[in-house]
């Protein structure tokens, strides 16, 4: 599943038209990986900690 992708990268360049096939299907598993990995890491806190937690967009710095 790749889960780790966005934890062991930096976030990925963004995608243009002149970007490769490679790059963009690169750059759509990153954001998989960063989402899927947000979402079980906010399942396992538990709901009264989750509200006093700021609104974060890696997964990377998450672990922070």
């Amino acid at each position: 599943m790749d889960l780790d992708l966005a934890m062991l990268e930096e976030k990925f360049v963004t995608i243009t038209d002149a970007s490769s096939n490679e790059e963009k299907v690169h750059y759509k598993a990153w954001e998989k990986s960063k989402r899927l990995s947000l979402m079980l890491m906010r399942m396992t806190i538990a709901d009264n900690i989750k509200t006093t937690l700021p609104k974060i967009e890696s997964a990377k710095s998450f672990w922070g």
